[in-house]
């Protein structure tokens, strides 16, 4: 049921967005972004199809899913964990990974931005740390599913703790408990039952939004070609008309689509 309504949501918000924004929703299947790297140079910042964030968040994605599998299994046997602590600590690290991801940061504030009805984002600052970055998207969203279900399972002060390591499990009481700066034991108390299921929606948001665009990428007609506005250069008010347009690659007997632009 859990899974099944994860996955729902996350189709539900990107058919809003296909409907309130045809076209940014067309950018976000190609991956449309800004390289820094390109600053400066011959090269346009503003780029089309990067596969290399692509297989990054791949690499990302599939650590999760050994968790989520080993999780999943031992739940089906009804075997408890050997070391409490230790899974804890690997699913705060998951956990903590899935908001730290720029380009899993990236898709989700395109896509709460699309269902605002804003124009698609070329340009995101990575300048902006992780906690402020989410709260901002977070508190725009608010009023529409797809941001109740981020304020319900983003929780700025329990990745931090484990970025410090000020965190510890009590395993008599069943508790995920922080620890000061000094040491001391904190004021935050969370069930560990209460922890797995936001870490596991987190994690089925992570994987479902992921996938949902690749596969609806995949699903798109060869040749498909689309009008777009392309900033120049580093200006943002200097705005060129570019089409992008599809081709079918044929891997393994699996359906490939790649853009293009002119």
């Amino acid at each position: 049921m859990l899974e099944n309504g994860v996955r729902s949501l996350v189709e539900q918000s990107l058919d809003e967005v296909c409907n309130k924004c045809p076209k940014g929703y067309i950018q976000l299947l190609a991956g449309a972004d800004y390289e820094p790297l390109y600053e400066h140079t011959d090269l346009s910042p503003y780029v089309i199809d990067t596969p290399d964030r692509l297989f990054a968040e791949r690499t990302r994605v599939h650590n999760m899913l050994e968790s989520l599998n080993a999780h999943y299994e031992r739940i089906r046997k009804q075997v408890p964990p050997l070391d409490i602590t230790k899974e804890v600590t690997f699913q705060l690290q998951t956990y903590s990974h899935i908001w730290e991801s720029a380009t899993m940061q990236k898709l989700i504030r395109r896509v709460v931005y699309m269902l605002l009805g804003k124009a698609y984002e070329w340009k995101i600052s990575s300048k902006i740390n992780t906690g402020s970055f989410m709260e901002d998207v977070i508190k725009k969203s608010i009023d529409n599913p797809f941001g109740l279900f981020l304020s319900a399972v983003y929780d700025k002060d329990w990745r931090n703790d484990f970025a410090h390591t000020s965190f510890y499990v009590d395993e008599r009481s069943s508790m995920l408990c922080n620890a000061r700066e000094d040491g001391m034991i904190g004021n935050r108390r969370m069930p560990l039952s209460e922890w797995e299921a936001m870490f596991l929606k987190a994690s089925m948001l992570s994987f479902y939004l992921s996938e949902a665009v690749i596969e609806r990428r995949n699903a798109l007609p060869e040749e498909t070609r689309l009008i777009i506005p392309m900033p120049m250069e580093s200006n943002l008010q200097n705005i060129r008309s570019i089409c992008i347009y599809t081709h079918l690659l044929e891997i393994d007997d699996k359906r490939r689509i790649y853009f293009n632009f002119r």
